[in-house]
Parts: structure tokens; C-alpha cells; sequence
């Protein structure tokens, strides 16, 4: 897991299959699918459009991919894909 990485580090782990968000968000992560990014937050997900982000998003250095502990945002996923 990691931790404390700038946008283009956490979007190259979204390249890979990765979930990933800001520290702060508890609620919500941004999940890629090809050329789409999503936003999941309490199980549903929305494309992600342009004006849905700032500089703010990406000057942040507090991105991670390290999973919420509750553990709900994983299952979430899995649930949406059928893999559960």
C-alpha cells in the first residue's frame, strides 16, 4: 500500500487496477476503467467529469491506495463487477 504520493503517482496505480483517494475521504474512491475514471461513493458509482476536479486534486500529495478499514470500499467494487 501506499501513501503520501502526488497524482501522478496514484494514477499510475489506477492504471494498474488500483483504487484509489485522498486521505481524508473515509467515503469515497476513484476507480479507472479504460479511458474512465469513476467515483464511488456508498456503492455507487459516477463518471467523473472534468469540472469534478481542481488544481487542488492535482497539486495534492495525500493520495493513497491503501484501503478504508472498514474494508466496505473493496467489497463495494467486487459487488458492482459481479465478483462476489
Amino acid at each position: 500500500m501506499a501513501w503520501s504520493l502526488d497524482w501522478f503517482a496514484a494514477e499510475k496505480l489506477a492504471k494498474a487496477g488500483a483504487q484509489i483517494r485522498r486521505v481524508a475521504w473515509t467515503d469515497k474512491v476513484l476507480v479507472r476503467d479504460g479511458p474512465l475514471w469513476f467515483l464511488v461513493t456508498g456503492g455507487v458509482s459516477t463518471v467523473i467529469k472534468a469540472t469534478d476536479f481542481t488544481s487542488a486534486e492535482f497539486n495534492a500529495r495525500d493520495w493513497t491506495d491503501q484501503t478504508v478499514q472498514r474494508g466496505s470500499v473493496r467489497r463495494r467494487r467486487r459487488l458492482q463487477h459481479g465478483s462476489d
